[in-house]
């Protein structure tokens, strides 16, 4: 085996410690070693501290020295150079292989161990092994409690009337997702809704559960491009519906939302403005109807009088209160005659809920 050269040292007469300058003394010598100095005497390398500092025995006996040559003997020889190798190897694969335990005992490695569970040599083979109802396979129906998180299965499976369990109001039938926690710590769910419609496209809940036997969570529906718009709906002041619903009818247009907001306009004609009163001038007071949806209680209502090419002051008067259900009657006021007709835009704003 060939003895340590690389570098220079520098030694002091007296000293232990042998100082060098690219001599790589951490990877190429060892404790025991024989360090033969400038002076030609040999002495026990007696520690490694670094790759340009080791320590000797006895002290240095020579004259003091700077950039000299030196050599170190592998005084353990081809032992040395086996030892080194083992000690490289388990430093890098030393925890890799504690860690593999018991895993030489398996033809099979199970999962608890890293391993697959099943005999396969490739993904194919794994995608075979889990057959029709897998994570790839089609979804087989369930007919028990879908809140049975012991029963329902932790998978993709298909719902219909006959699956007990809590589903969302409304929904027959549905693909059913659910995941769990390890120990039964908590559990999610994700449900499709089916129609049977083709190419229909469906809505989709959510729900979660926490805890081992712990209660569901409500479902909750997920909003995309296709149901943002529709029918609001609550129960207890919680949305159920869509979050805007928009329409109109004979009575005017209106626009409701998920948080209980409701806006209704109209617009309503006159007869002329030209009935004097004192120093004004009135139109008849036109009813305005029903609200083309009604409100909770009475909205905010507003309205507003115009009058083509007319130049002089203009604007509407209520002749009687709105209610929650009806807009009220409303005069076009008017600072100089006018034989035209008004148009009113009359807007109301509450909650529908």
């Amino acid at each position: 085996m060939p003895w340590h050269r690389l570098g220079t040292v520098s030694v002091t007469q007296n000293s232990n410690t042998v100082t060098g300058v690219n001599t790589a003394f951490a990877a190429n010598t060892r404790i025991g070693d024989a360090f033969i100095g400038p002076d030609g005497r040999q002495y026990e390398l007696s520690n490694v501290a670094s790759d340009t500092v080791i320590s000797i025995i006895p002290p240095y006996l020579g004259a003091t020295a700077s950039g000299a040559t030196y050599s170190v003997m592998p005084v353990q020889g081809y032992q040395k150079g086996l030892a080194d190798q083992v000690r490289d190897w388990v430093n890098t694969y030393g925890q890799k292989m504690a860690a593999l335990g018991t895993t030489g005992n398996y033809e099979i490695l199970p999962l608890d161990k890293g391993g697959t569970g099943a005999a396969a040599n490739s993904g194919a083979e794994v995608f075979a092994a889990l057959g029709a109802g897998g994570i790839l396979g089609e979804a087989p129906y369930f007919g028990g409690s879908i809140d049975s998180r012991t029963a329902v299965p932790l998978d993709v499976c298909f719902i219909g009337p006959s699956t007990g369990g809590t589903k969302p109001s409304g929904v027959s039938y549905g693909i059913l997702t659910t995941k769990g926690a390890i120990g039964n710590q908590g559990s999610h769910q994700e449900l499709w809704e089916v129609t049977g419609a083709t190419g229909t496209t469906t809505n989709t809940w959510h729900r979660d559960q926490y805890g081992s036997g712990g209660a569901w969570g409500p479902w909750r529906k997920r909003y995309s491009n296709n149901n943002i718009l529709g029918t609001v709906a609550q129960t207890s002041g919680a949305p159920t519906g869509a979050i805007i619903e928009r329409g109109s009818n004979a009575s005017g247009e209106y626009v409701r939302y998920a948080d209980g907001t409701q806006i209704c306009w109209k617009r309503v004609g006159t007869t002329s403005v030209n009935a004097a009163s004192g120093a004004l001038f009135l139109s008849n007071a036109v009813g305005a109807g029903s609200y083309p949806m009604a409100f909770i209680s009475i909205p905010t209502v507003t309205a507003m009088a115009c009058v083509s090419g007319y130049q002089w002051a203009l604007w509407a008067a209520n002749a009687t209160e709105p209610t929650a259900t009806a807009w009220g009657s409303y005069y076009a006021v008017a600072a100089a005659s006018t034989t035209q007709g008004a148009l009113l835009n009359i807007i109301a704003v509450g909650r529908w809920f």
